[in-house]
């Protein structure tokens, strides 16, 4: 996503992309922009890199040049949960403010970085304590994330799918 001079996001949440998008992958959920001139703006802003095939058809329909595939950064190629693969208005947002402060290497570089630092890791789904990947709040995308719920659900009996026993 791109960004004005005032670092706000340049989208108008006209939904011309997602209109536009043959996968379905982009979700935006649109709000009243605080600026006077402009209508509105997309409080909600997702792509889904699962299902995205990366057609650049949403580029194509952008009247406002808001989204564009030019930061060299492919989307995270692996992950433990299907929020891993869906970058949200706050991560592309980010990528913007590197490629700009950083050049083009600068969004690739701290990729690599987050990828060093989740091979040092060690994942056990039942140490809940220890890392987990699926982070949306803080925008590094290396950081920490808050330790999940360790409560258990009920298995399903599949047999008695009625009445569960």
């Amino acid at each position: 996503m791109t960004l004005r001079e005032d670092t706000s996001v340049r989208c108008t949440a006209c939904f011309l992309c997602a209109t536009a998008c043959p996968a379905q992958c982009i979700y935006i959920e649109a709000g009243e922009a605080p600026d006077p001139h402009i209508e509105k703006f997309p409080v909600r802003y997702e792509i889904d890199t699962l299902r995205c095939i990366y057609c650049g058809l949403c580029v194509e329909a952008c009247p406002c040049d808001a989204i564009r595939m030019d930061t060299y950064v492919h989307p995270r190629i692996w992950g433990f949960d299907r929020l891993d693969f869906v970058e949200t208005k706050e991560q592309l947002m980010h990528r913007s403010r590197v490629l700009a402060e950083k050049g083009r290497d600068g969004n690739m570089d701290e990729m690599l970085a987050w990828y060093r630092e989740q091979d040092a890791e060690v994942y056990d789904p039942q140490r809940p304590e220890l890392k987990t990947y699926a982070n949306r709040d803080v925008l590094k995308h290396y950081a920490e994330a808050p330790a999940r719920s360790s409560v258990e659900l009920p298995a399903i009996d599949r047999h008695h799918p009625r009445t569960g026993k």
